[in-house]
């Protein structure tokens, strides 16, 4: 993200235009503070960051880049989809649900597998956002 220009609120100037996404970094960055990526330490909320980049990048629209900043916040925060649904609507809330791994428990393969299997059913903003 290094040269990304930065925008209000120390977020990349790309924000600005997208007033749902400027929203769901707000409430990432929120939930995430503190929170460090394990492969190098930096603070988590860049990992949001580079997937709203990424997506905003191949002109998808508001809700989805929205929903890329959030995909996370169900597995690593205590937010809930209520509190997704409420803040951002349906489609965003129904989006990261899409993203999230499926209930069960299990180590990190059976997890992953049953997410797989649940993005199989899932629709194209889902999966650009996965």
């Amino acid at each position: 993200m290094g040269d990304v220009p930065r925008g209000v609120g120390g977020f990349p100037s790309f924000v600005t235009e997208l007033p749902i996404t400027r929203g769901a970094l707000e409430f990432a960055a929120e939930l995430h503070a503190g929170q460090r990526r394990d492969a190098d330490r930096a603070p988590f909320i860049l990992h949001p960051l580079e997937v709203a980049q990424l997506l905003r990048g191949r002109d998808y629209p508001d809700h989805v880049v929205a929903a890329g900043v959030l995909h996370d916040v169900l597995e690593d925060t205590d937010a809930d989809y209520g509190d997704l649904e409420q803040r951002f609507g349906v489609r965003v809330a129904s989006l990261v649900c899409a993203v999230t791994e499926p209930p069960g428990g299990g180590d990190y393969a059976a997890r992953k597998a049953r997410l797989r299997l649940a993005l199989g059913r899932a629709d194209a903003e889902a999966l650009a956002v996965s």
